[in-house]
């Protein structure tokens, strides 16, 4: 849409600033437009700004609009500068006065000019219990003993959703279309946008690292992979990290991620269910070797016991010897 004249221009804007829900869609992006790349005259639009602004009742000291946009186009990276751009044009609608917009605007771009430090921060979980946490951009997450999550304070101001994990972690993403949720292991990087999941990262001196998928879609990277591994629920990416093998396969994801839970209920599980869990709740990896009771089915209840105190149980259970070596698990008869 191109307007007539620059009367025509004004009237369209003095519309944008005091109701833009008149507007159509077309002549509010031409708005959009004109005040993003300053093609109209500054000191109407200021005047008109301040004469809504006026009318919040709100006292302020409110900047030149002039001197709003070189700050921002200072201070604000080039990269981010459409997002943050975007973000205050969102505003627009939600506002009875547009002029809040560009004042918001103005605290934004104060704010960027300052040095503001970026601080790090580290969730952990000490051995033998389990954290549950949420993040700044709420994501649920729950570490196993020993695990560790960091991540940057800038999560908390829009940026980039982005972690470490050092150990093993259950999530739960809060969906964001626009800022994928990124999971950074020691080889491994898990991205979502939405979605529930386990994952582990080789900390626990196992030479594995693996995703499992409950709900939603992943993918996954690491070395020497070409493109992006997506995951569908009910799947099992596992990468060995010394012989850098890759396997994936269809697992029952439940049983992966209910070691956060404090009590665990087996009802007529399968040896292979039982492993599974009680090495993710213990920081384990079991081996089966049995020749005999392999499609044996047990139920059994897991409580605050120690590993030490579950293997008399499995011993008897399933008639078989239970060593451990390490964090490595045999069961064997």
């Amino acid at each position: 849409m191109t307007p007539d004249s620059e009367e025509t221009l004004q009237a369209l804007l003095v519309r944008f600033v005091r109701d833009r829900s008149g507007l159509t869609l077309s002549q509010q992006r031409y708005c959009e437009r004109v005040i993003d790349s300053r093609q109209v005259d500054m000191r109407f639009l200021d005047g008109l700004l301040e004469e809504e602004w006026g009318k919040t009742g709100v006292e302020a000291d409110q900047p030149k609009l002039e001197a709003i946009w070189c700050e921002i186009e200072r201070n604000i990276d080039v990269r981010k500068r459409a997002v943050r751009l975007n973000a205050i044009k969102r505003w627009i609608g939600v506002a009875a006065a547009a002029c809040a917009v560009f004042v918001a605007g103005y605290t934004v771009s104060r704010f960027m000019s300052e040095p503001v430090a970026v601080e790090t921060r580290s969730l952990l979980a000490a051995h033998g219990s389990i954290g549950e946490f949420e993040l700044p951009d709420g994501t649920r997450v729950w570490l196993n003993g020993g695990s560790m999550l960091t991540y940057d304070t800038g999560m908390m101001a829009g940026d980039e959703r982005s972690v470490r994990l050092n150990g093993e972690g259950y999530f739960e993403v809060s969906h964001d279309s626009e800022r994928p949720f990124r999971v950074n292991m020691n080889d491994m990087v898990v991205e979502v946008h939405g979605t529930v999941f386990d994952a582990r990262s080789s900390s626990y001196n196992l030479a594995e690292e693996d995703v499992i998928l409950e709900e939603g879609s992943v993918s996954v990277t690491y070395p020497g992979l070409r493109k992006p591994q997506m995951l569908v629920p009910g799947q099992r990416l596992c990468l060995n990290t010394k012989s850098r093998q890759v396997t994936l396969t269809s697992v029952n994801a439940s049983y992966y991620g209910n070691w956060r839970t404090p009590k665990i209920v087996f009802d007529n599980a399968t040896v292979e269910e039982i492993a599974t869990t009680l090495g993710r709740r213990y920081n384990m990896s079991f081996n089966i070797r049995l020749t005999c009771n392999q499609d044996k089915r047990l139920s059994m209840t897991v409580g605050n016991e120690t590993f030490e105190e579950v293997i008399p149980v499995l011993t008897t259970l399933l008639r078989a010897r239970v060593s451990v070596e390490g964090r490595n698990v045999t069961i064997r008869n």
